[in-house]
């Protein structure tokens, strides 16, 4: 077994003990009552952190360099006073309680910490384009939906900057505008440590050394862990389909930038445009109607097939398994 990874049986056994936990849990009735249905999410932080851990291979939840000169605490309060800040200026109220608990607060005030580590110990600026692409393409399935939506539904507007009553009476849950800040900057953080440290870095392994196969299984161990919890857990609103799709391009993007930041914000940016979408659609549309709108999940799928072809071209496909 390599110091630096763990053995394919390994990852297939963690695998399935992260998805059997996260599904016990949210069934344990007073573990739910206590820390909320985010309990699904903060075991997968949980339970990958110490696996790494107990077989004495790297956590890595930042890139490996390059490193900074000396530690600055004042980097770490930089980067928690700039999350602080989007919680303030997006604060949605009482339009999110369904999505944070004990659980996934706790989650992200750590993430927040990790966040502020990961700044202070290593530079960020190669990883800028990285970043960049990320977020642009996670916001093009939503873009595509909002430009389709003004040309060809105008009696179904979005309510994008302010949650105003539409042409039939009927006002939205929330402005896009304002949701998706809030939820870029709450989702970023908690993801680093759960989904991005279990289904990128855990079952992935090292970037460097990851191909096409790794980056498959992990999405549809991913999709298969948001079909059992999602149906029972409030904040995880996206169907397991789409959420496979767009964990091939969280993966391919850890692979290709060997950062888990950069797959945590495209976590953060898909899964926070998607919300925003639904509570800025008059009436509340059901989640299974806008997944079903054939140009956002034709969308994701198109950015995963693209950033699986170059992972690719420069990896290959079995990289990474023994």
């Amino acid at each position: 077994m390599s110091q630096h990874d763990l053995p394919l049986w390994a990852k297939g056994v963690a695998a399935a003990l992260l998805v059997i936990s996260s599904w016990w849990l949210l069934q344990t009735d007073t573990l739910r009552e206590v820390a909320g249905p985010g309990i699904a999410v903060l075991s997968l932080g949980v339970v990958s952190g110490s696996i790494l851990l107990g077989m004495h291979v790297p956590v890595g939840l930042w890139p490996n360099g390059p490193w900074r000169a000396r530690f600055s605490s004042s980097v770490i309060v930089i980067v928690a006073l700039v999350f602080a800040a989007f919680f303030v200026l997006f604060d949605p109220g009482e339009s999110l309680g369904d999505a944070y608990d004990p659980a996934m607060l706790l989650t992200t005030v750590i993430g927040v910490v990790a966040w502020g580590l990961a700044f202070t110990m290593v530079r960020q600026r190669p990883y800028i384009p990285w970043f960049a692409v990320a977020i642009g393409a996670a916001l093009i399935p939503a873009a595509a939906t909002v430009v389709r939506t003004a040309l060809l539904d105008a009696p179904a507007r979005l309510c994008l900057l302010t949650a105003v009553p539409v042409v039939d009476g009927t006002s939205c849950e929330a402005p896009a505008f304002q949701t998706f800040g809030f939820l870029v900057a709450a989702i970023a953080p908690a993801a680093l440590l759960t989904v991005e440290l279990t289904f990128r870095r855990l079952l992935i392994g090292q970037p460097e050394r990851a191909g096409l196969l790794l980056v498959v299984i992990a999405a549809a161990a991913y999709g298969v862990w948001l079909a059992l919890v999602a149906p029972v857990a409030p904040g995880i609103a996206m169907p397991w389909w789409l959420g496979a799709a767009a964990a091939v391009g969280a993966g391919a993007l850890f692979v290709l930038s060997g950062s888990l930041l950069v797959s945590a914000v495209y976590t953060a940016t898909t899964f926070a445009a998607y919300e925003a979408l639904v509570r800025a659609t008059p009436g509340g549309t059901a989640l299974p109607e806008l997944a079903q709108r054939w140009e956002y999940g034709t969308a994701i799928v198109l950015i995963g097939a693209v950033l699986a072809g170059i992972v690719y071209r420069r990896h290959g496909t079995l990289a990474g398994v023994h």
